[in-house]
């Protein structure tokens, strides 16, 4: 007898899902959405399920067959992978990074955790640990690229920098001062 019991079988024989992602480690798909069609595979491109039937409810898809139209993709066959699958077949290509950002609508800095498998995000996790400097660096960032933040000058500084402008209109050995720089 090769399994002693049924609970030992189900546990020990890989499911169809496993072994396509073996096959086609490039087919690996994330839903886009809680209760959407579409997908997306690791390299970035788009699929979608024409009848998702027994599907509907995976999260995580194998591609075995697509239509191959470049934007969005039809889906002809595929399996339900669990996450913790993908993630444990897949273990040494997921990549876990550190993200800090200047959020313009927020007006703040944001710090998040990514765990990805390539253009799949598995998890994103605000952070509270970041570094000054790098704070200091997407600040500036911002400033320079005018996006959404502004340094406020003070009356003593405008006049400053109208003195410096006057006397680099004579001189261009001055530094340029001026606010649209």
């Amino acid at each position: 007898m090769l399994f002693t019991s049924i609970a030992e079988s189900r546990s020990t024989i890989p499911r169809t899902g496993e072994v396509l992602a073996l096959a086609y480690p490039d087919r690996i798909a994330q839903r886009r959405g809680k209760g959407s069609s579409a997908y997306l595979l690791r390299n970035g491109s788009g699929v979608a399920l024409a009848d998702p039937g027994s599907l509907a409810d995976a999260d995580f898809l194998v591609i075995a067959d697509v239509d191959g139209r470049a934007g969005h993709s039809r889906i002809f066959l595929a399996a339900p992978v669990d996450e913790g699958d993908v993630r444990r077949i897949f273990a040494d290509a997921i990549t876990r990074v550190d993200l800090l950002e200047w959020n313009a609508t927020a007006g703040s800095v944001s710090a998040a955790r990514r765990e990805s498998l390539d253009a799949i995000i598995l998890r994103e996790s605000v952070s509270r640990q970041f570094d000054a400097e790098a704070v200091a660096d997407v600040l500036l960032a911002a400033i320079l690229e005018g996006n959404g933040l502004t340094l406020s000058w003070s009356d003593a500084a405008t006049h400053i920098a109208q003195r410096i402008a006057f006397v680099r209109s004579t001189r261009a050995d001055w530094p340029d001062v001026s606010q649209g720089r």
